[in-house]
């Protein structure tokens, strides 16, 4: 009977964590439904048009910018999905294994930097390429993690060449986010 009874409320406790994260993903969709509209489409003039250069890898997570754990619900933006990071001359594209691509014209692109983990992932230091811009008008952070470690410094460099206002570190961001990278310290 005492075997039984343990077993009974371990499962007891077990269904209500996972009710209570399910309530918490459904509370986050439910307060960002009004921070966000969705993704927009990506512009069909980029179909059949090459990229400058194409990097294999991992699209990890987006999360409200300056804290990354807080991952953005909608569109399958907080969750780690196989990707290929394409650049253009005026747009980054993530196209995402299972998801919506995500389309980020170069004008948005405010903060390109290194760190070392988000939400979905920690890695070594400097490890995740992690590129601050605004959605919406809310600022947020998209975090890539190349297949090949040697490719990081050539995302790092085609980002910066697209986007040479955007800063190299969270901090230097300015408060406005409706202002872009013109307000980079």
């Amino acid at each position: 009977m005492g075997k039984f009874l343990t077993a009974v409320i371990c499962i007891a406790l077990v269904a209500l964590c996972i009710y209570g994260m399910w309530h918490g993903w459904r509370s986050r969709l439910a307060r960002q439904a009004n921070m966000f509209g969705s993704l927009k489409e990506v512009p069909e003039r980029y179909e059949g048009m090459t990229a400058d250069a194409a990097f294999e890898g991992e699209y990890v997570s987006t999360t409200i910018f300056g804290n990354w754990l807080d991952r953005v619900g909608f569109d399958s933006l907080g969750f780690k999905s196989k990707s290929t990071l394409l650049i253009y001359p005026d747009s980054i594209i993530f196209t995402r294994n299972g998801a919506k691509d995500l389309w980020i014209p170069a004008k948005k692109l405010s903060v390109i930097t290194t760190d070392r983990g988000m939400a979905g992932k920690v890695v070594e230091k400097n490890g995740l390429v992690v590129i601050g811009w605004t959605l919406d008008g809310h600022r947020v952070q998209t975090g890539f993690r190349t297949r090949y470690a040697e490719d990081k410094q050539a995302v790092l460099q085609e980002l910066r060449r697209i986007a040479p206002n955007a800063v190299d570190a969270p901090e230097k961001w300015a408060a406005d986010p409706a202002e872009g990278t013109e307000q980079a310290k």
